[in-house]
């Protein structure tokens, strides 16, 4: 286990506290939510060693391999969230070179997962002074889909320590589309944010509108269809009149040919 120097503190306590949060930070090798949580209110009820904390995490997140960024950055996100300051603070001076130390080694599937992410400190209030550089610089450095979104005015900006209890690993669809979801694509970012995203929604929803009439028509078309099939199964089972007259004619002839053999009889009675 590494050790690590602790400027400005007791060395007793503090080395204590060192080696039990350093133990707890070996553990997160996935995005287990028991841990995140565990090294989250370990980070509340020590804020005296909040700066300790802020590096030792960032440290360990340039130790690990790349397969186990993620919940590094997770538990950022849940320590800020959920207990604010001073560690939104503390973690917003490196928030750029640790979040594209990530972004650089990630694959297309955990970078949409750190675009998710990062729309969520936006509306967090988190970070707000470095969220456009942090765009910028990753546009131009590492991925140029990733779009730059313009930071909120200082004045309207408002810092709060309110609890927001979230699990990233759990994010669903925060208003952005999913093409937008996977900045990887240029043609897919280009075509989220576009300007005729609106027409093309309309369009699509015109074509679906005309699914629904075909689909109406054809089960017209089979109803009249069932309809035609039924009347000629009636017909079928129905004599005609021709077929009734037809049948008297033959029944006449019938009884004239008898009549005439009983006649002869009755002239040899006689």
């Amino acid at each position: 286990m590494s050790t690590v120097t602790m400027q400005g503190l007791p060395g007793g306590p503090a080395e204590n506290f060192v080696k039990e949060y350093l133990a707890h930070l070996h553990k997160l090798v996935g995005n287990d939510k028991l841990v995140i949580n565990t090294l989250t209110e370990l980070a509340h009820v020590n804020k005296a060693h909040a700066r300790t904390i802020v590096h030792l995490i960032e440290r360990r997140i340039k130790e690990v391999e790349k397969e186990r960024h993620l919940p590094h950055i997770y538990l950022i996100d849940s320590i800020c969230k959920n207990h604010g300051e001073p560690y939104i603070e503390l973690f917003e001076r490196n928030i750029i070179p640790t979040f594209c130390h990530i972004f650089k080694y990630a694959d297309e599937k955990i970078r949409a997962s750190l675009y998710k992410l990062r729309s969520t400190w936006s509306t967090s209030n988190m970070f707000e002074r470095k969220l456009t550089d942090l765009d910028r610089t990753i546009n131009s450095n590492l991925d140029p889909a990733w779009p730059i979104r313009k930071s909120v005015p200082e004045s309207v900006q408002q810092r709060g320590s309110g609890k927001i209890l979230i699990n990233p690993a759990k994010l669903k669809n925060v208003g952005i589309s999913k093409a937008v979801m996977h900045p990887g694509s240029n043609a897919e970012v280009r075509d989220a944010l576009s300007p005729d995203k609106e027409t093309e929604r309309l369009k699509n929803e015109v074509l679906m509108k005309e699914k629904e009439l075909l689909e109406l028509k054809r089960k017209e078309l089979e109803l009249e269809l069932a309809t035609e099939k039924a009347k000629q199964k009636i017909r079928e089972k129905t004599p005609t009149a021709s077929s009734t007259n037809s049948s008297s004619k033959s029944s006449g002839s019938s009884s004239k040919s008898s009549d005439s053999k009983s006649a002869p009889q009755h002239d040899n009675q006689k």
